[in-house]
């Protein structure tokens, strides 16, 4: 089977389905290709985003596809996109476990970022609980707590000097990794805060809800959460 429509939007977060909302309103057919996999779609809720601050991600999703039911035009579809051919002046879509294709006159890429973790066992099961990539996003929440800052030597640096907007209670984590400037040594001396050395080894849940880390030369570090870039 092939349908054929004006746009088709692969991606179904805030930037994909805006775009099908302005599409739609503007009568033009649309297919939107989703698969489940928005970015924010481990964390509790959505901040910075004005009239849904504190909103869960999957209610905003909802609310956001019940406004595209009001245009006809506008279709949304389950599916991975597994390729996209250019023939004559269509677009050809062809979707993982489906033998429909579907055609459109333009594309509209709207993926979004995948963030990748460091290799740390455990980080996965606290990505979005304990661990963050965003301090804009989540540090409000986090303000005047113990938190780690951990990136590769100045980067974490770096990291830290934001996090220093809502906390005095910084662990720089350089991965270790050594590459600061004399600039930033200066920043870490003036500031106070701890700097660990070594490479995270692992991290878990503690007992007490914080996050345990623990790192490659056998020292370990507690902390409310942390950050990461």
């Amino acid at each position: 089977m092939v349908e054929k429509c004006d746009v088709i939007v692969i991606g179904a977060g805030p930037a994909g389905l805006s775009a099908a909302l302005v599409l739609g309103r503007s009568r033009r057919s649309v297919l939107i290709f989703d698969d489940g996999r928005q970015r924010n779609a481990v964390t509790r809720e959505m901040h910075g985003f004005l009239s849904r601050d504190g909103m869960e991600p999957s209610e905003f999703l909802a609310v956001s596809r019940n406004e595209l039911h009001r245009y006809p035009s506008v279709g949304l579809l389950q599916g991975h996109v597994t390729g996209v051919e250019r023939e004559a002046d269509e677009f050809c879509v062809r979707t993982q476990g489906a033998s429909s294709a579907y055609r459109a006159r333009r594309l509209l890429l709207a993926t979004g970022i995948h963030d990748v973790l460091p290799d740390v066992p455990g980080i996965a099961e606290q990505w979005g609980k304990r661990v963050f990539v965003c301090p804009y996003c989540d540090a409000w929440e986090l303000r005047g707590k113990s938190l780690a800052a951990i990136g590769r030597g100045h980067k974490a640096i770096e990291l830290a000097q934001e996090l220093s907007q809502w906390t005095d209670r910084v662990l720089i984590c350089t991965q270790a990794t050594d590459d600061a400037t004399q600039l930033h040594n200066a920043w870490v001396r003036q500031s106070g805060f701890a700097v660990a050395s070594s490479a995270i080894a692992s991290m878990e849940t503690r007992a007490n809800d914080k996050l345990g880390l623990h790192f490659a030369d056998g020292t370990f570090a507690e902390r409310d959460a942390a950050f990461v870039c």
